[in-house]
């Protein structure tokens, strides 16, 4: 029996993390205390490190949003580029709106990017591939001595892979 109980924890600590806190409480009402110690133990360490890995790749995730949005304000073609894998659509999407920008006078400063929902699809040390729904919420068209606030964006869902490149993290 208790065997048959481990089992059903660990498929939940890989389905989620907050599904597994919910059927912990559960086991740990029913369950006699020598018998969910352990079980509680290995499961909490393994929630544990589920929610770091999620938090890293969500820093990870902001600090790259962070970057994209100075080489907009910046017009640097060169470093939204960096920010790419070399190949990515995305990327060359990214730039050719950046120049679509620059060819009518206008800098795109103060991009805020509100991430809607964030979910970790799998990280390994080289790489992180999340599913985000996001929009941008703010930022301002500025040139020729006019300053005109973006409208926010429909929220979008994207499949998102990060590769770690000489140190930095890039989409790909």
């Amino acid at each position: 029996m208790r065997s048959r109980v481990l089992k059903v924890l660990l498929v939940l600590v890989v389905v989620t993390g907050a599904v597994l806190t919910g059927v912990l409480v559960g086991v740990r009402e029913r369950a006699a205390p020598a018998q969910d110690g352990p079980v509680v133990g290995v499961a909490a360490r393994a929630v544990t490190s589920l929610d770091r890995d999620r938090e890293a790749a969500r820093r990870v995730l902001a600090e790259w949003d962070r970057r994209r949005a100075a080489a907009w304000a910046a017009g640097d073609l060169v470093a939204l580029r960096d920010l790419y894998v070399d190949g990515s659509a995305a990327g060359e999407r990214d730039a050719e709106r950046l120049a679509a920008w620059q060819e009518r006078g206008l800098r795109v400063e103060e991009i805020a990017i509100q991430v809607l929902e964030f979910e970790l699809v799998s990280r390994t040390s080289e790489q992180i591939v999340i599913e985000v729904t996001d929009r941008i919420v703010g930022g301002e068209a500025v040139g020729s001595g006019q300053r005109i606030a973006l409208p926010h964006s429909q929220a979008e869902r994207h499949r998102v892979t990060l590769v770690l490149v000489k140190g930095e993290w890039r989409v790909s």
